[in-house]
């Protein structure tokens, strides 16, 4: 906790302050739904179950945003893949990768 503190404070004092919405805007309900509705298909399945996703945020990708990297398990017919879905705060949401199917 003390790093987390250290860092933030670090941050703020060189000028670089996240928007806190930006931080705050929780995606996973908008990825599950994706994943769910793609792996329809991937999966050859008509209903697919999404846990809950696994976010990480970040700021390498687009030029000073913030954005949020979900992984997505969907289960279904007795297969399962593996998603990596990326949401920004004002685009919609897009499948960065689809990691893999297991039989």
């Amino acid at each position: 906790m003390k790093i987390l503190f250290i860092v933030l404070l670090g941050l703020s004092m060189s000028g670089c302050v996240f928007d806190q919405e930006s931080v705050h805007r929780d995606f996973s309900i908008d990825s599950q739904m994706m994943a769910e509705q793609r792996s329809r298909v991937d999966l050859s399945c008509k209903n697919p179950k999404a846990d809950r996703a696994i976010r990480r945020d970040s700021m390498t990708d687009w030029q000073d945003e913030i954005y949020s990297e979900y992984k997505v398990w969907v289960e279904g017919c007795n297969k399962r893949i593996t998603y990596l879905i990326v949401c920004r705060e004002d685009e919609p949401c897009r499948f960065a990768d689809q990691i893999e199917i297991e039989p």
